[in-house]
C-alpha cells in the first residue's frame, strides 16, 4: 500500500525504498514509490474534451503518460535515492541524474528515453557506495533507455546500465550529436554563453543531482527529467534546436514538482524566469497537459 500522501505544497520527503544491487522483485525500481506531492485535481467532461482538442493539434503525438514505464525511476531520482549503474565496457559506475523522453518513438525509432547520468572512472578514484563518488568529480554520461519487450509499461533494467554491444546495446551512437551539448552543460559546471544560466551537480545524501541556476534570481531548478516537445532534425539545415519542459523541484528529495519551458537553440539554453511560467506539479511524473505552452 503506498503511503498517504503529503498536504500539497509541504517540503515532506517521502520515505525512500529499500536499496537492493539485484533486479526483479527485490530490486530498487520495483521497491519504488510514485514521488507525489498531492492529487492532481480532476477535470470536468468538458475540461478533458478541451485539453484533448489542443493535444490533437499538436505535431508531436507522444504524451508524457506514454512514459509511465519510467516513473520509478524517476520518482528514485527524485527522492535521492537513484540505482547505482555501471558502464559495461569501461566498467565506470554511477548514478542516474535525469531522462529526457519526448522524441520516440517516432518514424525512425521505438519507445525510448535517454538517461544522464554521473559517472566516476572504474581505477578507483571514486568512493562511497558501489563506486559512487562525490559530486565534484563527476563527468556526465548519457544512453538509452527502453521498456520491456514483454511488459511495455516497465522499464527493462537492463538498460540502466550502458551497453556498447550485445542485446541491450544502448550506447547514443549517432545520438551523440543532439544529446551530447545537453551533457556538456553540467560536466563542464560552467555559465550559458549569455551569462544567464549556471549549470553543476550538487551531492545529494548519497547521491549527485544536476540543478540549473537562474544567476540574476538565485532561482534553481533541481531536474528530474526533461519533456522534449519538439525538435529539429540532426541533418536539417538551419539553427538546431530543442524545446519543451523541465520537470524540477526547488529542494532536491522534496516536493512540490514544477515544470517550466525551455529551448535549447545551437548550444544555447534559454530558460526564462519569472513565477508565471512556473506550473506547479503533483508528482514527478505530470500530466499531459505540460505539452502545452512549450514556446520561449
Amino acid at each position: 500500500m503506498l503511503p498517504a500522501s503529503p498536504p500539497s505544497g509541504s517540503r515532506q520527503r517521502a520515505s525512500p525504498p529499500p536499496s537492493s544491487a539485484g533486479g526483479g522483485r527485490g530490486s530498487p525500481l520495483s521497491a519504488a514509490k510514485p514521488a507525489r506531492n498531492s492529487s492532481a485535481p480532476s477535470l470536468t467532461a468538458l475540461e478533458r474534451a478541451g485539453l484533448e482538442s489542443a493535444l490533437a493539434k499538436l505535431p508531436n503525438k507522444n504524451r508524457p503518460s506514454d512514459y509511465k514505464w519510467m516513473e520509478a525511476m524517476l520518482s528514485l531520482i527524485a527522492l535521492n535515492t537513484a540505482p547505482a549503474v555501471t558502464d559495461l565496457a569501461t566498467r565506470a559506475t554511477g548514478a542516474p541524474l535525469f531522462a529526457m523522453a519526448g522524441a520516440c518513438p517516432s518514424t525512425f525509432a521505438g519507445m525510448q528515453a535517454v538517461v544522464f547520468t554521473a559517472m566516476w572512472p572504474a581505477n578507483g578514484a571514486s568512493s562511497g557506495e558501489r563506486g559512487i563518488g562525490s559530486a565534484g568529480t563527476a563527468q556526465v554520461d548519457y544512453w538509452w533507455l527502453k521498456p520491456r519487450s514483454d511488459s511495455p509499461g516497465v522499464l527493462e533494467e537492463m538498460t540502466l546500465q550502458r551497453h556498447a554491444k550485445g542485446p541491450h546495446k544502448n550506447d547514443p551512437g549517432q545520438s551523440k550529436k543532439v544529446y551530447g551539448p545537453i551533457a556538456n552543460l553540467f560536466s563542464k559546471r560552467g555559465t550559458s554563453s549569455d551569462g544567464k544560466l549556471r549549470f553543476g551537480l550538487v551531492d545529494s545524501g548519497t547521491r549527485p543531482r544536476a540543478f540549473i541556476e537562474c544567476v540574476a534570481s538565485g532561482a534553481r531548478y533541481v531536474v528530474c527529467w526533461v519533456w522534449l516537445e519538439d525538435w529539429s532534425s540532426p541533418v536539417s539545415f538551419g539553427k538546431k534546436f530543442m524545446k519543451g519542459k523541465l520537470i524540477y523541484q526547488k529542494t532536491a528529495g522534496h516536493a512540490p514538482y514544477f515544470a517550466r519551458p525551455f529551448k535549447f537553440v545551437d548550444g544555447l539554453l534559454l530558460v526564462p524566469p519569472g513565477d508565471a511560467l512556473e506550473d506547479p506539479l503533483d508528482a514527478v511524473m505530470p500530466p499531459d497537459r505540460i505539452k502545452l505552452g512549450c514556446d520561449v
